[in-house]
């Protein structure tokens, strides 16, 4: 898998435990760690479930939180909660040992397929433009910490079956947002509408 593709796994594995895109430094680590096991993200996939920011998010992931984070998990891919013969199915293979939670993750993201997949694709290419337009200093330490974390979730909540992600305006919006708004978001707002 070439670069590129290990870019879009990255990211596919922040939306869906993260429900955000990565920051430049967290993509560029995890793609170097991607690439030193031959883009095998069953060995980095439990280091996020086990992050700070899981914890964070989900709280101690046991018996009585994995069906919060399987909701969590499908909300942020697909925008719509899980049927409940699947949850139930994840449940009782995260309950009996079959499955980690970076497992569930990864086995859901496998199995997309359709207008779910769509939306995933749709997502990676939205996180990849905001990931890029991280591009000045004040950019790059606006997006860390809650808040900003928060304001990029809102964004690719947004994120449906017809999003193009060349027109999308919810990048350069969610970025002028982080770093205080003002005359940057008004631009970038109408700059965008004038492209559709």
């Amino acid at each position: 898998m070439a670069t590129v593709g290990y870019i879009n796994s990255v990211q596919e594995i922040y939306i869906a435990y993260y429900g955000r895109p990565a920051d430049p430094a967290g993509l560029n680590y995890w793609v170097g760690r991607l690439t030193a096991v031959n883009g095998d993200l069953n060995e980095i996939i439990d280091a996020f479930a086990n992050s700070t920011e899981a914890l964070a998010l989900y709280g101690p992931i046991n018996n009585a939180t994995i069906g919060d984070v399987i909701d969590s998990i499908y909300m942020s891919l697909f925008n719509r909660l899980p049927d409940a013969a699947g949850k139930a199915w994840y449940m009782a293979g995260f309950a009996n040992g079959t499955y980690t939670s970076g497992e569930i993750a990864l086995n859901i993201l496998d199995g997309a397929q359709g207008a779910d997949q769509v939306i995933i694709n749709n997502k990676v290419a939205v996180a990849n433009n905001f990931t890029s337009d991280l591009d000045t200093p004040v950019e790059l330490q606006a997006y860390a910490g809650d808040v900003p974390a928060g304001i990029a979730r809102d964004m690719l909540a947004e994120v449906d079956v017809d999003t193009n992600a060349d027109t999308y305006y919810g990048v350069d919006s969610a970025i002028a947002q982080m770093v205080g708004g003002g005359v940057t978001h008004v631009f970038t707002l109408t700059e965008a509408m004038l492209k559709q």
